[in-house]
């Protein structure tokens, strides 16, 4: 959800409206009114929703800093122990923005389908050898590559697309934080500019002012509203990957095991020359 051109641009307009020196009581005014809709950034961040416990165990996959092959971009999302978050990687799966398998060529691109082909069968290791394959195959191609969309690509066609509850529920919450993301930026990028109000020898005038503290304050709505969307979301997603006993559905499982599997022989081929 973009925040909409008008209002955007209703709030740049403040940046072009500063004439003369505000008086001390016009600067006190407008520092009362942001701080009191500011929200301190820690009660804002949304806490990732955690493996089910039996797979957080599995999941300790270090991150290296960068690959041998200056071309290859290799960078799943990580938590705060630099380690791969492969709930967010179950995430992230659902985006198909970003990645084209027309940008490889046919045999390239066999590889790639080959791999999805062996994960839907659960011919894991016969999947793996594909996938391999295809990345050692790009130490001679001469283009930049992502392979986070791709990893993504084959994750979601491979293991997700066999469970329709838990994409459902997945794509429901990359939409949900894809919505909180552009909300908060939205609000950030209004009270910088509320700010700039209050520096000395700048005026905002008081129409427009008035129109920007109201702008903060719906904003400010709507982004909490957002990341309640986001906490339901999150719980539902944690609800589709369990069976009624507790146990994790196995497609989930098997969508762990091969991202876990994917990322380990991925980084073995890709830091083969480094120390």
């Amino acid at each position: 959800m973009k925040p909409n051109s008008a209002r955007f641009f209703t709030a740049l307009a403040v940046s072009i409206s500063f004439v003369a020196p505000v008086s001390a009581q016009q600067q006190k005014s407008s520092k009362e009114i942001i701080q009191k809709k500011k929200v301190e950034t820690d009660k804002d961040r949304v806490e990732p929703t955690r493996l089910p416990s039996r797979e957080i165990q599995k999941s300790r996959v270090v991150v290296p800093k960068k690959p041998a092959r200056k071309h290859i971009r290799w960078a799943l999302p990580t938590d705060d122990r630099n380690e791969v978050d492969f709930h967010a990687v179950l995430t992230q799966s659902t985006r198909t923005k970003g990645f084209s398998i027309e940008y490889f060529d046919d045999t390239r691109r066999r590889e790639i389908e080959a791999a999805i082909t062996c994960f839907k069968d659960n011919r894991r290791d016969e999947g793996y050898g594909h996938w391999l394959r295809f990345v050692a195959s790009l130490d001679t191609f001469d283009k930049p590559v992502d392979l986070e969309p791709i990893v993504y690509h084959v994750l979601r066609e491979g293991c997700l697309r066999q469970d329709p509850n838990v994409l459902f529920h997945a794509e429901r919450l990359e939409r949900a934080q894809g919505d909180l993301e552009n909300l908060s930026e939205y609000w950030e990028d209004l009270v910088r500019i509320n700010r700039q109000c209050d520096e000395p020898g700048n005026l905002c005038i008081d129409a427009v002012d008035r129109k920007l503290a109201d702008e903060i304050e719906i904003v400010r709505q709507e982004r909490d509203l957002a990341q309640a969307r986001v906490h339901v979301a999150q719980r539902a997603l944690e609800r589709a990957q369990m069976t009624g006993t507790g146990e994790v559905t196995r497609s989930v499982d098997t969508f762990y095991a091969v991202a876990q599997e994917i990322t380990r022989r991925t980084e073995i081929v890709l830091f083969a020359d480094t120390d």
